[in-house]
C-alpha cells in the first residue's frame, strides 16, 4: 500500500509543479531576492476564485501525504498502534512535507516568467492540507478498502505498465492544462477562426518542439487503451484505431472550451501518429 501511495503522491505533487510553473518561462534571479519576494507577497490583492483554487489544491497533498506515510491503517489505528514514537514521527513528516510542498512551488514561481509566487496561496494550500488530513481520517474504513484495492491491483501491474501509466497521465495532463472552462461564446468562436485560418502565436520551431513531446507521450497512451480494449474483448485493429481516431479528435475539440489552449492540426496530427505508434507496439507484443 505504501507503493502505491507514494505513486499516486508523487503524481499529484508532479501535477501541482506543472500548473504552478508552466510555461515554464525560466528566468534567473537571486534566491535571497525570491525569498524576500515571496514573504512580502502577502500585500498583493487576490481575488476570491484564485484563493479558493489554491486551498482546494492543498486538501489531495494532505490526504495522499497521510495514505503514503500511514501505509497499514490498522497498525496505525488508535487502538491497536502502541508506539507513540512512529506515530509522531509520521506527523512530523507529513507536516514538513505539507509544508514545503506549497511553499517550494509558490517560490519557485519567481523563477518563472510570467508567474507570481504568494505566500498567501501557500498559506490557504496548507489549510487545505489540514482539511484533507481531517477528511482522511473521519473517511478512514472507506479509504483502507479502497487503497488496499489499489495496492493489489499495483501489486499485479508490471512495471513497464506502471511506466506507461505514469507517462500517460502525464499526456492527458499536458493535452488538457489547464483544465479551466472558458465559457466566452465569443472566446470560443475566435478560437474556432484561428483554428480554420490555421494561426498561431508559436514559433515554427515551439510548434515542432510540442509536437514532437505530445507524440512520445502519446504512444504510452494509445499502448494501454489497446490492452484495455484487449481485455474488454475488442481484438479488431480496426477497432482499436478508430477509438484512437475519436480520442484523439475529442481531446482536441475540448480545447475549445479550456483557458489559454487552442487545438491546433499539428497536435492532433502528432497525437493521432504516436497513439498509433503504441497501437502497433501493443499489436507487435500481442496485447
Amino acid at each position: 500500500m505504501k507503493r502505491f501511495g507514494l505513486f499516486v503522491l508523487v503524481l499529484w505533487i508532479c501535477f501541482v509543479i506543472f500548473g504552478s510553473w508552466y510555461p515554464f518561462a525560466f528566468q534567473y534571479h537571486d534566491l535571497h531576492e525570491a525569498w524576500y519576494y515571496w514573504l512580502h507577497s502577502g500585500e498583493s490583492d487576490k481575488s476570491k476564485t484564485d484563493m479558493f483554487v489554491n486551498f482546494v489544491v492543498g486538501i489531495p497533498t494532505g490526504v495522499l501525504t497521510f495514505v503514503w506515510l500511514v501505509g497499514n491503517w490498522d497498525y496505525y489505528s488508535v487502538r491497536q498502534c502502541r508506539c507513540s514514537f512512529q506515530i509522531a514521527i509520521a506527523s512530523f513528516a507529513w507536516l514538513v512535507i505539507c509544508v514545503l510542498t506549497p511553499s517550494v512551488v509558490e517560490l519557485g514561481q519567481y523563477y518563472f516568467d510570467r508567474r507570481f509566487p504568494s505566500i498567501i496561496d501557500s498559506t490557504l494550500q496548507f489549510f487545505g492540507s489540514i482539511v484533507g488530513l481531517i477528511l482522511c481520517w473521519l473517511n478512514r474504513r472507506q479509504l483502507r478498502d479502497f487503497l488496499c484495492f489499489g495496492d493489489r491491483v499495483w501489486a499485479n501491474t508490471s512495471n513497464g505498465l506502471k511506466f506507461c501509466l505514469a507517462l500517460s497521465i502525464c499526456f492527458l495532463i499536458s493535452q488538457l492544462w489547464p483544465g479551466i472552462p472558458s465559457i466566452s461564446p465569443s472566446e470560443i468562436k475566435e478560437k474556432i477562426r484561428s483554428v480554420l485560418s490555421f494561426q498561431t502565436d508559436l514559433e515554427p520551431l515551439d510548434v515542432i518542439i510540442g509536437s514532437m513531446v505530445s507524440f512520445g507521450l502519446a504512444i504510452p497512451f494509445g499502448y494501454l487503451i489497446s490492452i484495455k480494449m484487449s481485455a474488454l474483448g475488442f481484438s479488431k485493429p480496426w477497432i482499436r484505431v478508430a477509438l484512437v481516431a475519436i480520442i484523439t479528435l475529442f481531446m482536441e475539440f475540448c480545447k475549445l472550451f479550456i483557458e489559454a489552449r487552442l487545438p491546433t492540426p499539428q497536435n492532433c496530427f502528432a497525437v493521432f501518429l504516436g497513439s498509433m505508434a503504441g497501437l502497433l507496439l501493443s499489436l507487435r507484443f500481442r496485447c
